[in-house]
């Protein structure tokens, strides 16, 4: 559980000796983090599209008490969210030298490190995480008891 920790801060002690010599290199770094911020964005639209698809929820949403709209409307704003998402991504990931730098590498930045990191993380996964799951994880819902006194 340590080792997600310390690639964490190497990797962060790294991009911040690479920013003092290279002004581009912040619009990059800024960049890189907006663009895994729309992946998981767009992880969490494209599962929820998939359920909705699939007829979730049945009663929509009703019986928890919880904000519904109508099952068109749903899947409108659901496609419209993973719509947004993709293209605002590939918008951050776009080589183009006046925002990222004049050199192919500025400007490559994104398309390179996007896949490195999803390979790197597919790797530990693989080699470190799925051997220690043995079972799959429940949610249990949290539910409040009271008593007479409450």
């Amino acid at each position: 559980p340590a080792v997600p920790v310390l690639v964490t801060a190497v990797i962060g002690a790294l991009i911040l000796l690479i920013n003092l010599g290279n002004p581009k290199a912040f619009n990059a770094i800024v960049a890189l983090g907006i663009i895994f911020i729309y992946l998981a964005y767009l992880g969490v639209t494209i599962a929820a599209l998939r359920k909705r698809r699939g007829g979730w929820p049945s009663d929509g949403g009703r019986t928890a008490g919880l904000f519904t709209m109508s099952p068109r409307i749903g899947m409108l704003v659901n496609w419209v969210a993973v719509i947004f998402g993709a293209v605002m991504t590939v918008n951050l990931v776009w080589p183009r030298a006046a925002f990222y730098g004049p050199a192919w590498y500025q400007q490559y930045i994104a398309v390179i490190f996007v896949p490195a990191v999803a390979l790197l993380g597919a790797v530990y996964y693989l080699i470190a995480q799925r051997p220690a799951r043995t079972e799959p994880e429940i949610a249990v819902p949290l539910v409040m008891a009271t008593g007479p006194g409450d």
